[in-house]
C-alpha cells in the first residue's frame, strides 16, 4: 500500500486545487521558500495524523487559506491510496480518504461516503497507523534529535517509537480495566440471576394467583348457581303455594256448590221419601183391607162348605130336586164368590207388586240418600228435620271454622310468601352483592393485571433508563478515554519535544504531593503552599507566536515560581531525598524564581511609528500578580514581523528581537534561526496538554458523577 495522489484545495497556502502524484518508494518535494513544501506535509498529517483530530474553531480557521483580498471558507485534503494488498478494509484497488473542514464543521469521506471520526481511526489503525505510535510520520528534526541522544535516552526513545514503553505504561491500566470488566460481568451475572429469580417468583405468584382466581371464580359461580337454584325453588314453592291456595279456594267454592246441591238433593229425597211413605202406608192399608176381605171370604167359603155339607146331609132326607136346585144356587154363589175372590186376589197381587215396586223405589231412594249422606260424611240417617237442621248448622259451623282455618292458612301462606319474597329479595340482594363482589374481584384482577402491566412497563422503563444510563456511562467513558488517550498522546509528544522539562514538572508535582501529605502546620506543607507553578502556567498566547515564545523562553518556561527562596530550598531538599530509580534522587535540573528575590527591570513600552515591531509583553496575557516574573523573560524583547525587520530593530533600539517564526537576533550580534514548526512547538504542545488535562479532569468528574448515579455499573477509576 502507498499513497498515489494527494489533492489539496483551500488548505493553508494552497488556494486552488493542487494534485500531488506520488510513486512507490522515495518521493522528494523541492521548491523555493514559501512554495508550500511544509504545508504539503501538513496536508498529509491533516488527514492521517492524530495531532489534527481534535481542532478548535480557531485552529480550523488557521488551516483555511488566507491571502490578500481572499479568505477560503472551506478546505479539503484527499489522499488516494493504492490498496492492492488490501491493507485498508475495503474491497477496492484504490481507496480515497478525504477530510473537509470549515470554521464550524469537520467531515470525513471514505470512497465518497461520509464516515465518523472513530471509524477513520479504526480504518487507519487497521492499516497500521496506530495512535499509540505517532512515529509513522517522521517530522523535521526528529532524526537529528534521536541521533544526538545518549544510549539510554535513545533506548527510551526507541521504546516509545516501537510502543513498548507505552504498552508498559498502559498495561496496568488495561489490567485494571480488565478487572473492572470482570467485576462488571460478575455484577451483571448477579443482576441477571437476581432478575431471573424475581421473574421466577413473580411467575409462581402469578400462577398461584391465577389458580386462586380460577378457584374463587368457580366457587362464586357455584354459590351463585346454588343461590339461583334456591331462588328458583323458593319461587316454585311460592307458585305451588299460590296454586294450592287457588286450588283450595276453588275446592272450597266447589264444596260450597256441591253442599248446596246436596242440600237440594236431600230436600228432594226427603220430599220423595215422604211421598213414598204416604203411598206405602196407603198400600199397606189397602193390603190390610184386602186381607180382611180375603179372610171374610175364606170364612164365608168355609161357612158355605159347611152349609153344603149340612144340606147334603139334609138332602138325604129331602128330595133330590130341591137339593139340586140348592146345590146349583150354592154353586152359583160359590162361583160368584170365587170371581170376587179372584178379583180380590188380583187386586192383592197388584197391591203386592205395587208395594214391592214402592219398596224397591224406597230402597233406591234410601240408597241414594245413604250415598249422599256418605258423601257428606254421615253414616246414619237423621231421625228428624230438627236433627238434620242442627247437623247442617254444625256442619256450617265446621265449614266456617274450616274456612277460617283455610283463611288463616291462606294468611300464613301469604305471610310465608311475603317472607319468601323477602328472602328472595334478600337472596337477590345477596346475589347482587356476590355479583358486586365478583365484579369487584374481576376489577381487582383487572387492576392487578393492569398493575402488573404497569410494573412490567415500569420495569421496562427502568431497564431502558438503566440501559440509557449505561450507554450514557459508556459514552462518557469513551469521551473520557478519548480525552485520556489524547492527553497521553500529548504527554508522549511533550516528552518527545522536551524530555528533560517533562521530567522536571512531573518531579515537582510528585515532590509537592509528598510534602502536602505531611499535613497542616508542618514546615513542608507551608513551603509547598508557597509554590505557584511553572512560568509557562502564568500566561497564555496565540498559537502563531508559540515559536517566538519557545525561542525566547527556552528552558526558562519550565522554571518553578515560589514566593520565597526558603520555599525553594525546602523543595530542593525534598527533591534530593526523594527516591527515584536505583535509590537516587529525581532526575533533571530544577530552577526556581523566588518572588522575594526578583529585581524588576522596567519593560519596553510601545514604539511609536513602528507597525512591524512590538514589545513581547503585549502578545502574552499573564496573571497580574505574576507580571514581574514574566517580565524577567519577555520584558526586554521585541517581536518583529520578519528577519530583516529584526536586524533593523536591533541596530536601532539595541534590544534583543525575535520573529514570529522563532528566529532570534541578539544585541551582542548572535543570530539563531532555522525551521520551527508550530505543531511541534513545546509551548503549544504544553498549552494543548494543559487544556486537554482540564478537559480530561472535567470528564473524569462527570464520569464519577454518572457512575454514582448508576452504582450497579460503577467501577473503580484509575
Amino acid at each position: 500500500m502507498h499513497i498515489k495522489k494527494v489533492i489539496i484545495e483551500g488548505f493553508k497556502t494552497y488556494r486552488n486545487k493542487t494534485v500531488l502524484c506520488l510513486e512507490p518508494g522515495l518521493n522528494v518535494i523541492i521548491g523555493i521558500n514559501g512554495a508550500g513544501k511544509t504545508n504539503a506535509m501538513y496536508a498529509i498529517q491533516f488527514v492521517l495524523s492524530h495531532e489534527f483530530h481534535h481542532l478548535s474553531q480557531r485552529a480550523r480557521e488557521n488551516l483555511l487559506h488566507c491571502s490578500a483580498g481572499f479568505r477560503a471558507t472551506s478546505a479539503y485534503v484527499e489522499i488516494i491510496f493504492n490498496n492492492e494488498d488490501r491493507r485498508l478494509p475495503e474491497e477496492e484497488n484504490e481507496v480515497s480518504l478525504r477530510r473537509e473542514i470549515t470554521s464550524t464543521k469537520d467531515v470525513y469521506f471514505l470512497n465518497g461516503r461520509s464516515i465518523l471520526k472513530h471509524q477513520v481511526e479504526n480504518t487507519l489503525q487497521f492499516a497500521g497507523f496506530s495512535k499509540v505510535n505517532p512515529y509513522y510520520i517522521i517530522k523535521q528534526g526528529q532524526i537529528n534529535s534521536l541521533a544526538m541522544l545518549s544510549n539510554e535516552k535513545r533506548l527510551a526513545q526507541l521504546s516509545e517509537i516501537t510502543g513498548a514503553s507505552l504498552w508498559k505504561e498502559i498495561r496496568p491500566k488495561d489490567d485494571s480495566l480488565l478487572e473492572d470488566a470482570e467485576y462488571k460481568i460478575t455484577q451483571l451475572k448477579e443482576i441477571i440471576k437476581e432478575t431471573e429469580d424475581n421473574l421466577t417468583r413473580l411467575e409462581e405468584d402469578e400462577h398461584q394467583y391465577r389458580k386462586w382466581s380460577e378457584t374463587n371464580t368457580k366457587k362464586r359461580a357455584v354459590e351463585a348457581t346454588l343461590a339461583r337454584k334456591e331462588q328458583a325453588q323458593l319461587i316454585e314453592s311460592i307458585k305451588n303455594a299460590k296454586r294450592l291456595l287457588s286450588d283450595a279456594q276453588t275446592e272450597g267454592q266447589k264444596a260450597s256448590a256441591e253442599l248446596a246441591q246436596i242440600n237440594e238433593k236431600v230436600a228432594e229425597a226427603e220430599r220423595r221419601s215422604k211421598l213414598n211413605q204416604s203411598e206405602f202406608r196407603a198400600a199397606q192399608g189397602r193390603l190390610e183391607n184386602l186381607a180382611e176381605i180375603a179372610q171374610d171370604l175364606a170364612l164365608e167359603h168355609s161357612k158355605l162348605e159347611l152349609e153344603l155339607a149340612d144340606k147334603r146331609e139334609r138332602s138325604a132326607n129331602n128330595n133330590t130336586e130341591k137339593l139340586n136346585e140348592e146345590l146349583l144356587r150354592i154353586e152359583r154363589e160359590i162361583s160368584e164368590k170365587n170371581e170376587v175372590l179372584l178379583v180380590v186376589c188380583n187386586d192383592y197381587d197388584s197391591t203386592i207388586r205395587e208395594e214391592f215396586e214402592i219398596n224397591a223405589r224406597l230402597m233406591l231412594d234410601e240408597q241414594r240418600r245413604q250415598q249422599l249422606f256418605t258423601k257428606l260424611g254421615r253414616e246414619a240417617l237423621f231421625s228428624s228435620i230438627e236433627e238434620r237442621n242442627h247437623w247442617i248448622k254444625d256442619e256450617q259451623c265446621k265449614l266456617n271454622r274450616l274456612i277460617l282455618q283455610e283463611e288463616k292458612e291462606l294468611r300464613n301462606i301469604t305471610k310465608d310468601m311475603k317472607e319468601e319474597e323477602l328472602k328472595a329479595k334478600n337472596l337477590e340482594t345477596v346475589i347482587a352483592g356476590i355479583e358486586g363482589e365478583k365484579l369487584e374481584a374481576l376489577n381487582s384482577v383487572e387492576m392487578l393485571n393492569q398493575r402488573k402491566q404497569d410494573l412490567l412497563l415500569e420495569q421496562r422503563r427502568l431497564r431502558m433508563s438503566r440501559n440509557d444510563l449505561w450507554r450514557k456511562q459508556c459514552d462518557v467513558r469513551d469521551h473520557w478515554k478519548q480525552s485520556y488517550d489524547k492527553l497521553e498522546g500529548l504527554k508522549c509528544k511533550l516528552r518527545g519535544a522536551m524530555y528533560s522539562q517533562t521530567q522536571v514538572f512531573e518531579g515537582i508535582a510528585m515532590t509537592l504531593d509528598k510534602m502536602k501529605q505531611e499535613g497542616h502546620g508542618t514546615l513542608a506543607f507551608e513551603m509547598a503552599s508557597q509554590y505557584r507553578g511553572l512560568l509557562i502556567d502564568q500566561f497564555t498566547c496565540a498559537d502563531e507566536v508559540c515559536c517566538a515564545i519557545d525561542a525566547v523562553g527556552g528552558n526558562r518556561l519550565f522554571y518553578s515560581i515560589v514566593d520565597t527562596d526558603k520555599a525553594a530550598s525546602e523543595i530542593l531538599k525534598w527533591i534530593n531525598k526523594e527516591p527515584y530509580k536505583n535509590g537516587f534522587g529525581l532526575p533533571g535540573s530544577f530552577n526556581f524564581y523566588a518572588r522575594n528575590r526578583l529585581q524588576r527591570t522596567p519593560p519596553i513600552g510601545l514604539i511609536r511609528g513602528e507597525d512591524d515591531v512590538m514589545p513581547m509583553m503585549t502578545i502574552v496575557n499573564c496573571v497580574p500578580e505574576m507580571t514581574p516574573v514574566v517580565e524577567q523573560v519577555f520584558g526586554r524583547v521585541l517581536v518583529c514581523r520578519n528577519f530583516d525587520v529584526a536586524l533593523r530593530a536591533v541596530k536601532t533600539y539595541d534590544i534583543d528581537c525575535v520573529t514570529l517564526e522563532g528566529d532570534t537576533v541578539r544585541r551582542n550580534g548572535v543570530l539563531n534561526g532555522g525551521y520551527r514548526s508550530i505543531a511541534s512547538s513545546g509551548s503549544k504542545i504544553y498549552f494543548e496538554f494543559k487544556q486537554s488535562k482540564g478537559v480530561e479532569q472535567t470528564e473524569l468528574a462527570y464520569l464519577h458523577e454518572v457512575e454514582s448515579a448508576n452504582p450497579s455499573r460503577g467501577s473503580k477509576m484509575h
